[in-house]
């Protein structure tokens, strides 16, 4: 049984002799599956090393997680002498060897300042597991919340424009409409099939910058094409829009997917900033890289989100419900083509209004 504890980093900095000692004293038991091991609120009377099977820890009626050969139970309550802070039942069939408290201490009394030492840091190095597996479990937790809304809001943002398309067609080939009608309802299928159109792109943009796989074109490309072409894309009112562009400044890179960045910033700002507000863009090189700077009349980005907003699935209203639309990957997809194009998109924080800066290698 010397060998059994051996293993567990509890135990592990003992010296041999003292190691010996405890498992000559440990009493083998089983645990049937199905049964309780130690229960939450118990005295903390004995210790367990568990040298078979599988048992699972449950705080508060949860599971927490699972434990198999060489996990440790009880060491804390039995060294303060609390109860039990969880309770642990067999998954399946569990072996272990139990030490009660007169039996652990008589052993570390024999050699008191080392063997207690060894065992601050066995503890220490056991703390420090269970703080990541804490971490871990947490951090898996976040990832299925940020799933589920993701799931959530994909449905109701392609949803939302398809019925809206499918009603506007349905109406357009079923009633016999005067031709100034029929134009406006295939306007309005139109605006709700670029947004749908807006949505399945950045979704495969995310995609493909996760995986690594999609292969950016170089060319040289005129800001103010790009910057006329992401506007006719968000089709937004030309009468809000303030650009000054130098016609003769250019851009290296993919004219595709730089002006899905543009047209989310241009997008955002026509969402974000007051009704009817004006959007400004402006753009100037220095030293081989453009600024793009896009800007609303808004009062800013809070404090509190700009930290998040280039995250994944971070909205500042994160509901299917939001009044304005969006899946939260926008921005987080802008600025990862931003940086595979060796540039960079970040929020400016002390521009009087929402300002967002897209940097960019100068075709010079």
């Amino acid at each position: 049984m010397d060998d059994a504890l051996a293993g567990v980093g509890f135990f592990a900095e003992l010296d041999q002799a003292a190691r010996s000692a405890l498992a000559e004293a440990a009493t083998p038991q089983r645990f049937d599956a199905g049964s309780a091991i130690v229960r939450e609120g118990e005295p903390g009377d004995r210790l367990l090393v568990l040298t078979a099977g599988t048992a699972r820890v449950i705080v508060g009626g949860r599971p927490r997680r699972d434990l198999g050969p060489g996990a440790v139970l009880g060491e804390i309550a039995l060294l303060d002498g609390g109860a039990r802070s969880a309770t642990v039942y067999a998954v399946d069939d569990v072996d272990a060897l139990a030490l009660t408290g007169v039996q652990f201490r008589a052993v570390l009394d024999q050699d008191p300042a080392s063997r207690y030492a060894a065992l601050v840091r066995g503890m220490c190095a056991r703390l420090r597991g269970l703080e990541q597996d804490r971490w871990a479990a947490h951090e898996q937790r976040r990832l299925r919340e940020l799933q589920d809304l993701f799931l959530a809001n994909v449905g109701h943002e392609l949803r939302t424009p398809l019925t809206t398309a499918m009603g506007f067609l349905q109406l357009a080939t079923t009633r016999d409409l005067p031709e100034e009608k029929l134009r406006d309802v295939l306007g309005s299928t139109l605006l709700g099939l670029r947004g749908l159109h807006h949505i399945v792109e950045d979704l495969l943009s995310l995609a493909a910058d996760e995986r690594r796989q999609e292969r950016l074109a170089a060319d040289r490309y005129p800001v103010r094409v790009l910057v006329d072409a992401a506007a006719a894309e968000v089709d937004i009112d030309a009468g809000r829009l303030d650009v000054d562009v130098p016609e003769n400044l250019s851009v290296v890179g993919d004219g595709h997917r730089l002006t899905q960045v543009l047209a989310n910033l241009v997008d955002n700002a026509a969402k974000f900033g007051p009704d009817g507000g004006r959007i400004a863009v402006r753009a100037a090189q220095q030293d081989g890289v453009v600024h793009i700077d896009v800007a609303d009349e808004g009062p800013g980005v809070p404090v509190d989100d700009r930290q998040l907003i280039f995250q994944l699935f971070s909205q500042r209203d994160p509901t299917s419900t939001r009044a304005r639309g969006g899946l939260g990957i926008g921005l987080a997809v802008a600025r990862s083509t931003a940086r595979l194009h060796g540039g960079d998109l970040e929020l400016i924080e002390d521009a009087p209004s929402t300002t967002f800066r897209l940097t960019l290698p100068a075709a010079d």
